[in-house]
C-alpha cells in the first residue's frame, strides 16, 4: 500500500504538472479569444458611433437648412410688404396728383367764367361812343384781366398735358405739380 500511495502521490504531482500547462494554454487562448471579441464589440461600437455622429450631423445640416428655409421667407415677404407699401405710396401720390391738378382746371374754369361773365357785363354797360379822328383798325376787345385769365389757362393745360404722360416718374410730376401751384399763386 506504501507502494500505491506513492504511486497516486506520483501520478498526481506528474499529473498536475502536466496539466498546467493544458490549462495554461488554454487560458491563454479563453483570454486571446475574449481579446479578440473585445475588439470586434470596440469596432461594431465605434461604426455605430460615426453612424450616428453621421445621422446627428445630417439631422443638424437638416435643422439649419430648415431655418435657413424660413428666415429666407421671411425677408421675401417683408421685401414684397415694402413693395407693396411702395405701389401703394406711389398710388396714392399720382391719385392726388390727379385729384389737384381735377382741382385746378375746375378753378381755372371758374375763373374764366367770372371774367367772361365781367367782360359781357363791362361790354352790355358801355355806351357806344361815336369814333372821331381814329383809325379803322381793329380795336382790342380785350382787358387785360380776361387776357391774363387766357394765358393762365393755356399754362395750366400745358402743365395738364406733362402730367398726362405715363412716363413720368414720381419725382417728375411732384415737380411738374409743384412748378404749377407755385405758378398760379404767382398770378393771383
Amino acid at each position: 500500500m506504501k507502494r500505491l500511495g506513492y504511486g497516486l502521490l506520483v501520478s498526481l504531482v506528474l499529473g498536475n504538472c502536466l496539466l498546467k500547462p493544458a490549462m495554461v494554454s488554454e487560458a491563454a487562448i479563453s483570454t486571446q479569444i475574449i481579446e479578440e471579441r473585445l475588439a470586434v464589440r470596440n469596432a461594431v461600437i465605434q461604426k455605430k458611433l460615426e453612424i450616428i455622429g453621421i445621422k446627428a450631423g445630417e439631422k443638424v445640416k437638416a435643422q439649419v437648412a430648415e431655418k435657413i428655409k424660413v428666415k429666407e421667407t421671411a425677408i421675401a415677404k417683408k421685401k414684397a410688404e415694402v413693395q407693396a407699401k411702395k405701389v401703394a405710396a406711389e398710388k396714392i401720390a399720382a391719385e392726388k396728383a390727379a385729384a389737384e391738378q381735377v382741382a385746378a382746371n375746375n378753378q381755372y374754369e371758374q375763373n374764366n367764367e367770372n371774367s367772361s361773365n365781367q367782360v359781357a357785363e363791362n361790354q352790355g354797360n358801355q355806351t357806344e361812343a361815336p369814333v372821331t379822328n381814329q383809325d379803322n383798325s381793329q380795336v382790342d376787345v380785350t382787358s387785360g384781366a380776361s387776357q391774363s385769365g387766357r394765358e393762365i389757362g393755356e399754362r395750366n393745360r400745358q402743365y395738364g398735358e406733362q402730367l398726362s404722360d405715363p412716363n413720368l416718374s414720381q419725382s417728375e410730376r411732384q415737380d411738374i405739380i409743384t412748378e404749377k401751384k407755385n405758378y398760379n399763386r404767382s398770378r393771383r
